[in-house]
């Protein structure tokens, strides 16, 4: 769902976000040439809950280093404990 300001709405946004930044990360070390290392991109779920997906992927491939991609949620909306979650105003973000 598309909002004013450029901003969207969507399920799972987060995931989908984070997978898209990866992988085009992926994209453009390729297109340049490739890396002097092995690269890989893991899109994974879960990882509020058990971190099973990232946990499970790093035990796995066992890497030299791994670049992590995840949002965190606005915290200025009604009902969002900011004691809690943190203070996190919707557009913040960098």
């Amino acid at each position: 769902m598309e909002l004013p300001n450029g901003r969207l709405a969507s399920r799972a946004l987060d995931n989908r976000l984070g997978s898209f930044v990866a992988f085009e990360a992926a994209r453009l070390v390729s297109e340049a040439g490739g890396a002097q290392w092995e690269l890989a991109a893991v899109a994974a779920a879960q990882e509020e809950i058990t971190f099973g997906g990232s946990r499970t992927s790093a035990f796995a491939l066992e890497p030299d280093a791994a670049i992590i991609v995840d949002v965190t949620h606005a915290s200025d909306t009604p009902g969002i404990d900011v004691k809690g979650l943190g203070k996190h105003e919707l557009g913040s973000g960098r």
